[in-house]
């Protein structure tokens, strides 16, 4: 029955200049259903996690949310339908303590005028309640690790009486022992009738001089940027695309240190492997790069040397021969051993 869903995407189609992004697309999510978008970046994901929560508009069909149904819908309407989605960056206040983060969505969808602290903090504590989660609500958001902040992020979506959450990337930049905590808070999501929508999703610019153009052009061949031409709108670009240009502009400025925070954030496995050979090459040639990740695999497998820093301090550092990989992994999730 209508009634057992929460989400049903009914015949929904959205083209951009040059690109159909969604075609067609039908997709039912029931009551405390768990469902992955699986895909390569470029393949709609993005797209249509947007015309869900009515941040992009769609063309064509309909969206139905808790049997209302939708040819055109708004960020108010879906949130209101209890669309929350929670982005890789988590979209979180740094210098906003727990509370403030997990109560600003509320304060702005009622329009709170009068803002007591302690009604932020009651509804701050309520959203960690259902998680069974005991921060520190009155921690600045900042002190807080990858896994703590996603906490935030989720009780954010819950003081706003989430029926579906979308989760992009949720599991990018954590440890095994922070990504089993995260099942294990999704599983209690879905205990409670709370349907779940697992995403992988992610960042060109450049001047418009001749001069440009012409540097434009021979990174975007140098780099086998998949596009029409340097002249697309960077957001009609696949993640992976979207990162190579990402590196073809810094390229631009012949650095001698290139510094790559999270490289590979967001992107699928293909365009990953492009960008880790661009980095072998680039190092080939004389260029020092320095390598920023959460992810393991990604660290081992590209770097010389490697450093693990933890609450601001290098606590650990070794050739990278000098180390297998899961004895890495055991030193950045439990410390060096005595």
């Amino acid at each position: 029955m209508a009634d057992d869903y929460v989400l049903r995407i009914e015949g929904v189609s959205k083209a951009f200049p040059g690109v159909q992004a969604l075609d067609r697309v039908d997709m039912q999510v029931g009551k405390g259903e768990v469902h992955c978008l699986v895909g390569e970046n470029g393949s709609g994901k993005s797209t249509l996690i947007g015309a869900v929560s009515g941040s992009q508009t769609f063309d064509s069909g309909t969206i139905v949310l808790n049997g209302n149904e939708y040819t055109r819908l708004s960020t108010g309407q879906a949130m209101n339908e209890g669309v929350q989605v929670i982005y890789q960056d988590l979209s979180l206040f740094p210098d906003l303590t727990v509370a403030e983060n997990i109560a600003f969505n509320w304060i702005v969808r009622d329009k709170v005028r009068l803002i007591s602290p302690k009604a932020v903090a009651a509804r701050a504590q309520a959203g960690l309640d259902q998680l069974q989660e005991s921060l520190d609500p009155a921690t600045p958001v900042k002190h807080l690790s990858m896994a703590q902040k996603q906490i935030v992020a989720i009780a954010r979506a819950l003081v706003l009486d989430a029926r579906i959450i979308f989760m992009d990337e949720p599991t990018t930049a954590l440890t095994k022992h922070e990504i089993d905590s995260l099942f294990g808070i999704i599983h209690g999501l879905r205990e409670r009738g709370i349907a779940a929508v697992l995403d992988k999703v992610t960042k060109w610019g450049i001047v418009d001089t001749v001069a440009a153009r012409q540097t434009a052009r021979a990174r975007f061949e140098e780099l086998a940027v998949k596009a029409r031409s340097t002249e697309d709108a960077v957001a009609t670009l696949s993640g992976g695309n979207q990162q190579r240009v990402v590196i073809g502009k810094w390229l631009a400025t012949r650095p001698r240190l290139l510094i790559l925070d999270g490289p590979t954030v967001g992107i699928d496995v293909a365009s990953k492997s492009t960008i880790h050979q661009i980095i072998h090459t680039l190092a080939g040639q004389g260029m020092a790069i320095i390598i920023i990740s959460d992810e393991i695999p990604e660290v081992y497998k590209n770097s010389s040397r490697i450093v693990v820093m933890r609450d601001g301090a290098f606590v650990y550092e070794t050739d990278r021969d000098r180390i297998d990989q899961e004895q890495l992994r055991t030193i950045v999730e439990r410390g060096v051993p005595a």
